[in-house]
C-alpha cells in the first residue's frame, strides 16, 4: 500500500511535465477555448487592461517583468500568472487539485510506517 501511495504521488507530480494548457481569449468575462500551449511557454497569463480581460500563454520571465500584479478580480490594469492548466480561468486565485490530493496521500503515507 505503501509503494501504491509513493507511486500515485510521484506520478501526479510528473503529469505535468508537458505543455501547459490555458485559456485563450481577448475581452472575455468566463473564458471556453483552452489550447495547448508550446514547450516555450511555461505560464498562463491573465491581463486585464481598462476592464479588458485577456487570457494567454506566457513565459515564467516575462510574468516576472509585469507589474502591478493583480490582487483580486476587480482590480484593473494589472496581471496574475499562474503555471497549472487552465489556472488563468475567472478567479485569480485557485486551489490546485492534485496539489492538495498529493499532500494528503503523502501524510497518510508518512503516518502510516
Amino acid at each position: 500500500m505503501k509503494y501504491l501511495l509513493a507511486v500515485f504521488a510521484v506520478a501526479i507530480f510528473t503529469a505535468g511535465a508537458g505543455a501547459i494548457n490555458c485559456y485563450n481569449c481577448v475581452d472575455c468575462d468566463k473564458p471556453k477555448d483552452s489550447i495547448d500551449c508550446t514547450s516555450l511557454f511555461d505560464t498562463c497569463i491573465l491581463t486585464v487592461v481598462n476592464g479588458q480581460k485577456t487570457r494567454t500563454c506566457s513565459t515564467e520571465d516575462l510574468c516576472d517583468l509585469l507589474t502591478p500584479k493583480c490582487d483580486d478580480e476587480t482590480q484593473d490594469n494589472c496581471s496574475t500568472c499562474c503555471d497549472t492548466d487552465n489556472c488563468n480561468s475567472a478567479g485569480i486565485v485557485g486551489i490546485n487539485f492534485f496539489a492538495v490530493v498529493s499532500v494528503v496521500l503523502i501524510s497518510l503515507f508518512f503516518t502510516q510506517q
